[in-house]
């Protein structure tokens, strides 16, 4: 399973990145919400009794970014917020909303980040959702279960999605220079590949089980027969 050529080129992937913020792009569904008054509402939602919280947990209207970067929002209609943090895209929303209200509180919430580990057990992987902030690889590998047993721990690939196109890298966390690639943020959409190790000799055992079974009861079938005759 994605396994490259020998003489494959792999990408080289940027250090030590954890620390970028997310930006927003095409396809992400997010949730915003708007309060008036600074949110003091939702201070009293938080705050209050069981039916105000319902209400926050209930009220979830999702708002997707087009292919072109613009999102449609009530009163304000469509915005263009492609490339923008959540706090950038929070503080020009704000802006807009105060044209109509009185001191308003945005929120924004992204809902569909995600990205694929298979950890090196075979073709078994997880889905793991990415927080505002996102996850680095090595974080991600972790939330997935960690390293499996036959997986061969230099041999870790990502392939990442930019511009159309995906772009593959390789790191080696057999070495401890190889967590420097591993602290690299992790992005929605990517997939992390842990390569397994060969297992010849189960590998074998298990092709010829079917062929030992055969020829052992053929041979019990043999003796039976004999005693008989």
């Amino acid at each position: 399973m994605l396994q490259p050529d020998s003489d494959f080129a792999f990408e080289t992937l940027s250090q030590d990145s954890t620390n970028a913020d997310f930006k927003i792009k095409p396809n992400t569904l997010m949730s915003v919400l708007v309060f008036t008054n600074d949110g003091s509402l939702l201070l009293e939602y938080s705050t209050g009794g069981g039916e105000g919280r319902r209400f926050m947990t209930n009220f979830n209207v999702s708002y997707l970014v087009d292919a072109d970067g613009y999102i449609d929002l009530p009163v304000v209609g469509k915005q263009y917020i492609s490339g923008m943090t959540i706090r950038e895209a929070q503080a020009v929303l704000t802006e807009l909303y105060n044209e109509r209200y009185n001191n308003s509180y945005v929120m924004i919430k992204t809902e569909n980040r995600r990205l694929m580990v298979y950890t090196g057990e075979g073709s078994k992987g997880q889905v793991i959702s990415l927080g505002v902030n996102g996850i680095s690889i090595i974080e991600a590998i972790t939330l997935a279960g960690g390293l499996a047993n036959n997986a061969d721990a230099s041999k870790i690939r990502l392939f990442r999605k930019i511009d159309g196109k995906y772009q593959v890298y390789q790191i080696d966390l057999s070495k401890i220079e190889g967590i420097k690639y591993a602290n690299s943020s992790a992005e929605s959409g990517d997939i992390i590949y842990v390569q397994p190790n060969p297992r010849i000799g189960r590998e074998i055992l298990e092709n010829i089980q079917p062929i030992v079974s055969i020829i052992s009861s053929a041979s019990i079938i043999y003796l039976a027969f004999s005693r008989v005759l």
